[in-house]
């Protein structure tokens, strides 16, 4: 027990759905809804059966008799951590994901203006595609993430330890990669993106200058030809 608290520890360091006919047809329209959620409930719960399969696949040691017993016993206080630390995140998510896309849609604006400003902008366009993408797996890991912690919360945990604890340690993991990702998310954009920048600006400044320059002569000689 003390090896899954931790585990849900590090989750929260980690990070930060009238009368007569019109009676008869609203009751049809009521069962086929009816119905329909009853699918879709029992597609998602298909969906969750399969990634909780995929979670077990990928457990490095599988739990003996007594931790089976210990976390069946224990699982439902560490499941409650679980959902209060996911409904403080899912903000979180949101925010971070908006974040890191919209960089991507700056730079699409800054690569214009530089263009119609005659600056070539070649490396910058390389640049906003390498962060693009990178933004792009940030925002699709946070999707994992978010998608684990809801299967930590959502499943028997009683009557599937195993496979809790293969969920807390798929959402660790998780965390892991996310945190890798963000620092060299964090380290392109603050190091390689900026430079190229500073670099763009201090062409686009010199040739500012020197269209001002070409404005002042051209202004001189025609104030001398008068």
């Amino acid at each position: 027990m003390v090896r899954i608290k931790l585990l849900v520890v590090a989750l929260f360091l980690g990070v930060l759905t009238f009368a007569g006919p019109v009676f008869a047809e609203s009751e049809t329209t009521s069962t086929d809804n009816t119905d329909t959620t009853m699918q879709d409930s029992t597609s998602a719960e298909d969906k969750r059966a399969s990634r909780i399969s995929e979670y077990k696949q990928k457990m490095a040691d599988k739990l003996t008799e007594a931790q089976t017993k210990r976390l069946t016993n224990k699982c439902k206080s560490a499941q409650g951590l679980v959902t209060s630390y996911h409904a403080k995140l899912n903000n979180v998510i949101a925010n971070r994901k908006k974040v890191y896309m919209e960089i991507g849609d700056k730079l699409d604006s800054l690569i214009t203006k530089l263009q119609n400003a005659g600056i070539d902008t070649t490396k910058l366009e390389t640049a906003r595609d390498d962060i693009k993408s990178e933004a792009q797996a940030l925002s699709d890991s946070l999707d994992s993430y978010d998608i684990v912690l809801s299967d930590l919360e959502s499943m028997d945990c009683e009557s599937d330890p195993e496979g809790f604890k293969a969920a807390l340690e798929d959402a660790r993991d998780l965390q892991n990669k996310l945190r890798e990702q963000a620092t060299e998310f964090r380290r392109f954009a603050t190091t390689e993106l900026r430079e190229i920048i500073k670099e763009l600006r201090s062409e686009l400044e010199l040739k500012q200058q020197s269209t001002q320059a070409d404005d002042t002569n051209t202004t001189n000689t025609e104030g001398g030809e008068q």
